[in-house]
């Protein structure tokens, strides 16, 4: 898991987190906050594996974007408990704020279906 958020960007990853500094680091996590959310939603991350080629930055991150979120769908107690034992207070702060503004509302939708 935190190889994934190495290629994550999550410096302000949603809009709540923005002040003066503008658009720039919401753009930047785009390919990946969507690709999380798509592949919570879909139970596959296939589509992020055909974006792959030709092989870039941008791809990179929409990957990881999609295995955490497919992650967050099929081994969720495994990324509680990764979670839980980040000792990084401001990169946990990061990461539930990414979960929170674009794979969760896709996973309880899934679970209250």
């Amino acid at each position: 898991m935190d190889f994934l958020f190495q290629h994550i960007p999550l410096k302000q990853s949603s809009s709540h987190g923005l002040k003066k500094k503008g658009n720039a680091a919401v753009i930047e996590a785009t390919s990946a906050a969507i690709a999380a959310r798509q592949s919570a939603a879909t139970n596959s991350l296939s589509f992020a594996v055909e974006a792959l080629f030709p092989i870039g930055i941008e791809e990179i991150d929409t990957l990881a974007g999609a295995v955490y979120g497919l992650m967050l769908r099929v081994l969720p107690t495994s990324v509680r408990d990764w979670f839980t034992s980040l000792q990084d207070r401001s990169a946990a702060f990061s990461i539930e704020a990414f979960t929170t503004a674009w794979c969760s509302l896709r996973l309880l939708a899934n679970e209250f279906s």
